[in-house]
């Protein structure tokens, strides 16, 4: 069996591709969080997903209120919302 191997905190397209290159199957892409670090815009984070190829998993983690609508997952990605707080 192969190992999986998410990088999260994945903060622009380069880094997305230098995970993809170096063996990650998934990235995680880290919205608006009270903490920790690879806090980047929806903007970013759906440019870097329209960017990855349909056979690696992409995770979005953000801090989520009951106004705040999901995010439509691309055609291509999976995404995976953590609602905190």
């Amino acid at each position: 069996m192969t190992p999986k191997i998410k990088i999260c905190c994945i903060a622009n397209i380069e880094e997305a591709q230098l995970a993809i290159k170096t063996g990650a199957s998934a990235i995680g892409l880290v919205g608006n969080m009270p903490s920790g670090p690879g806090i980047i815009t929806d903007e970013l984070i759906h440019t870097i997903a329209k960017n990855i190829p349909p056979h690696i998993d992409t995770f979005f983690t953000y801090k989520r209120n009951r106004s705040q609508k999901y995010h439509e997952p691309s055609q291509k990605n999976k995404y995976q919302y953590y609602s905190v707080g």
